[in-house]
């Protein structure tokens, strides 16, 4: 295998494999281990109960999100990776009306919160386009606080926040990396999630046992984080790749960021 630097506008049709081409129409996209979603701050009252989540959630799909491009992969109702997912999306069929009322928010007692994000160009955009979707409800007020990134981090960390732009991104490939976000006792929960029967499901799950007893816990606790909607999905990420026609033996479902030289073969004409 040789490896070399290209110029960023060579074009890549005489070589093999070209990680983030400049001419990304000659490109596939490879899913990274990386998520991205709205966290919320579950030591605030009203976020701390499900039914104002499911509401939120409710008016909010990713899907609607006015942000089109290649190099993601539009979430959900459920946070992990696509290649983790195991249980099928859920809707919530108690109208969001109803949902609200159940913690005594009305449109004379609106819910109104704070949407901390990064001033980007994308998140400014998708912030506005959460905040447009919410502002239909006369029962929900959201105004937006876009800061440096730094900021924003700095202010996840303290739990200052009401609702936040989040993501995480794994150095392994295994479920755990992400469920452990909602683990109570994680240095990772930012987000102040308590959960009893997760606790214990995740530290089940650290045991020694076969692979096939783990991944039935993981999709326990896949199903509790996403019918509590412990989080609002936004998208998976993906990395452009170059890869001639001619090469075969990778995998546009491999999540990794790896591709093996092992594996490739030349198709031969």
């Amino acid at each position: 295998m040789d490896y070399q630097k290209i110029a960023s506008q060579q074009d890549p049709i005489a070589l093999d494999l070209v990680i983030n081409p400049s001419k990304t129409e000659q490109a596939q996209y490879f899913p990274q281990l990386c998520t991205y979603f709205y966290a919320f701050n579950m030591k605030q009252p009203k976020l701390a109960q499900s039914s104002v989540r499911k509401a939120l959630s409710m008016m909010a799909p990713s899907r609607n999100m006015n942000n089109e491009g290649k190099n993601f992969i539009y979430l959900s109702d459920n946070f992990l990776p696509i290649s983790m997912q195991t249980v099928e999306s859920h809707w919530e069929q108690t109208p969001m009306e109803q949902l609200l009322s159940q913690s005594k928010i009305s449109e004379k007692a609106p819910l109104k919160l704070t949407l901390s994000y990064d001033q980007t160009e994308l998140q400014s955009k998708i912030a506005q386009s959460l905040i447009r979707m919410w502002s239909q409800s006369d029962m929900i007020r959201i105004i937006g606080e876009g800061m440096p990134r730094q900021k924003l981090l700095e202010n996840i960390a303290k739990g200052d926040f009401q609702i936040a732009r989040s993501g995480w991104c794994a150095d392994y490939n295994d479920p755990a990396a992400f469920l452990s976000l909602f683990y109570s006792h994680s240095p990772d929960n930012k987000s102040g999630y308590h959960n009893e029967e997760v606790d214990r499901l995740f530290e089940q799950s650290l045991q020694l046992m076969p692979s096939a007893e783990r991944t039935t816990l993981y999709s326990r606790i896949e199903q509790i984080l996403q019918q509590e909607k412990v989080v609002l999905p936004l998208y998976q990420t993906t990395v452009p790749i170059y890869i001639n026609p001619t090469i075969n033996g990778y995998y546009l479902s491999n999540p990794t960021e790896v591709i093996y030289s092992k594996d490739l073969f030349r198709k031969i004409q």
